[in-house]
């Protein structure tokens, strides 16, 4: 990874908003399916552009926009085995679904989702999802021809320019077990490893094809709104360092000079008020 010595060197963290188009395939598409012809196309056709735009307005460090991917982290179910939608099985919520910032603010977060989709419930909180993801199978890595076929797209994009290198991003261990709920291993622990060693592929890829590979893992601290009571900073700690450990052992054996973390405190709009200090 290149260091800012001459010049302040720019990049961003990788998500880029979707065209319309893109959207519209990407909510065609099923879980494990492969996109067609045509649909692959138009998407490295958009991501061209997004690499020509990140190149006019200065960027240095650019990525691909995540353009073939549903959102920074609900693309995983796509690449990994063992998980369904299920209308009949607990989620694990958390997140803005499990939150002391929305039992604090329960009318803000009505106006700004909407009471169509998010009717409240008997004790007043919004009703976020009845269909949740979860583990219901063993844990596998089934995503090569995607990361292979991304990583193709993202090369033939960045021929016609000349940039200080470029970056992938790959949603982190934690952050994929803290929004699923596990229904298939005996312990969190098991699970949470389950998911660590099947990522292990698409890192390797990217770091093995000349990327710079960007953890995301801003469940590190958006869990910390989650818990209620609060968590003292010692008991956080070490929550946090079971998944910093996964990721670790997720990473074992790349060059650490080629991986960059990138963790928030989450984008939905709405009160942050109990963040993690």
């Amino acid at each position: 990874m290149k260091r800012s010595q001459t010049r302040i060197l720019t990049t961003h963290v990788g998500s880029l908003v979707r065209p319309p188009e893109v959207v519209d395939v990407l909510q065609g598409k099923a879980d494990g399916q492969v996109f067609n012809d045509g649909e692959r196309t138009l998407i490295a056709r958009h991501v061209a552009e997004a690499v020509r735009m990140q190149a006019e307005c200065g960027i240095d460090v650019p990525s691909d926009g995540e353009y073939s991917k549903t959102g920074f982290s609900q693309y995983i179910t796509d690449r990994l085995t063992g998980f369904e939608l299920r209308t009949d099985l607990p989620g694990r919520g958390g997140g803005t679904a499990r939150s002391r910032d929305r039992r604090r603010f329960p009318d803000a977060y009505r106006e700004i989702e909407g009471s169509s989709q998010n009717a409240p419930t008997s004790t007043g909180q919004p009703q976020l999802q009845m269909v949740h993801t979860v583990c219901t199978g063993p844990i596998t890595y089934r995503g090569q021809a995607a990361v292979q076929a991304d990583i193709a797209v993202f090369k033939a994009a960045l021929a016609p320019h000349r940039f200080e290198e470029a970056f992938i991003p790959a949603v982190a261990p934690g952050t994929i077990e803290l929004q699923r709920a596990n229904h298939y291993y005996k312990s969190q622990d098991e699970f949470l490893y389950a998911i660590a060693d099947a990522m292990k592929n698409e890192y390797r890829a990217i770091v093995d094809a000349g990327f710079v590979l960007q953890i995301d893992d801003p469940r590190m601290v958006t869990e910390y709104d989650s818990m209620d009571p609060a968590p003292t900073p010692e008991e956080y700690r070490r929550f946090a360092t079971v998944r910093i450990e996964a990721l670790n052992h997720a990473l074992k054996g790349l060059p650490e000079d080629r991986v960059r973390y990138h963790m928030c405190w989450g984008s939905w709009h709405g009160p942050h008020t109990t963040d993690a200090p």
